[in-house]
């Protein structure tokens, strides 16, 4: 069997609410595209919100549903709080005394989950310190194993 394919882009939420009403309206404007939709010949994919819509559809929601819970204003995320201030000084605590860009990028990383550890295979010169919370960076250097 040959397929036809839906294929729909990325772009956030906005993108998500934009493609479930263009779809809609081109469905109700032209019945045989709403058809075409329809067929168990046509695949939906995407990428991020795209695949999100894919996803809606497969399981078999209808494009007026989805419509509608754009439209209802009821959202269902979950509110972030977030201090910038103090976000902003854990970066920068954690990239402090950085000595290349893999160590900065591993110390972003794990900034903000220090008590699940730093990865073993770190070479990097400094530690998390749960007593002070805070990186510490020892006076001599690391002791390898086997040396």
């Amino acid at each position: 069997m040959e397929w036809d394919a839906l294929v729909l882009a990325g772009g956030g939420a906005a993108r998500i609410a934009r493609e479930t009403g263009v779809l809609l309206g081109l469905t109700e404007g032209s019945p045989s595209i709403a058809r075409h939709l329809a067929a168990e010949r046509t695949r939906s994919i995407g990428t991020a919100a795209g695949s999100t819509v894919a996803a809606q559809l497969a399981c078999g929601a209808t494009l007026q549903d989805l419509f509608d819970a754009q439209i209802a204003g009821t959202a269902k995320e979950i509110r972030v709080s977030l201090d910038i201030q103090a976000f902003g000084s854990m970066m920068a605590d954690a990239i402090a005394g950085a000595t290349s860009p893999e160590e900065t990028r591993t110390r972003i990383g794990v900034a903000p989950c220090p008590r699940s550890g730093r990865p073993s295979r770190s070479a990097a010169p400094s530690t998390w310190t749960e007593a002070s919370g805070a990186w510490r960076t020892p006076t001599s250097p690391p002791a390898l194993h086997g040396s």
